[in-house]
């Protein structure tokens, strides 16, 4: 009975340690696994304004748009994709794509490259190019915005509760927006 109690006493305690430690290892893996999360899980379904224009993100698709853009008050989406025979300032564009190339909890970069065009009309220049959008979270209520042809000018999105329908929005790439 003598080497008998020890074996109790010692498995009580590595039994209090482990109740005691199970719980901030688990903690531990949530925060983790919340620092793993991707840009737009984080934002999915958040709406952010500037200038009457509302944006919502989105786990299947890159974004939404929806305000008064060029007159019109429509909802746009964006996705990642090609799109073929896209007309745009005075072009036809064989191929325009839109790829995610950097995601994690901060920040979503999204490159858009075009293939050479067709003019529609004399002046325009239709070669073909890319382009990147950069979204940077500023915290939990406001994102900055910006496209590579001028970081300079970086726009800021302020976290909104209006609501939009995003179901009938028509799809559209990057360079129209």
């Amino acid at each position: 009975m003598k080497s008998f109690l020890p074996k109790i006493t010692l498995l009580l305690i590595v039994s209090i340690c482990s109740i005691i430690l199970l719980p901030s290892c688990s903690s531990d893996d949530d925060i983790s696994s919340s620092n793993n999360e991707k840009f737009r899980s984080r934002f999915n379904g958040t709406t952010w304004e500037i200038d009457g224009v509302a944006f919502r993100f989105s786990s299947d698709k890159l974004f939404y748009v929806n305000g008064d853009i060029d007159g019109n008050a429509t909802c746009y989406c964006f996705e990642e994709g090609s799109t073929n025979n896209f007309e745009y300032d005075g072009c036809i564009y064989d191929k325009v794509t839109d790829v995610v190339i950097e995601e994690d909890r901060e920040k979503l970069v999204i490159r858009e490259i075009w293939t050479s065009g067709t003019p529609t009309e004399q002046s325009s220049n239709c070669s073909a190019g890319e382009g990147t959008l950069t979204f940077k979270a500023l915290g939990d209520n406001a994102i900055s915005f910006f496209f590579d042809n001028n970081p300079s000018e970086t726009y800021t999105l302020i976290k909104s509760n209006k609501e939009f329908l995003t179901n009938n929005c028509l799809k559209k790439p990057l360079m129209d927006l």
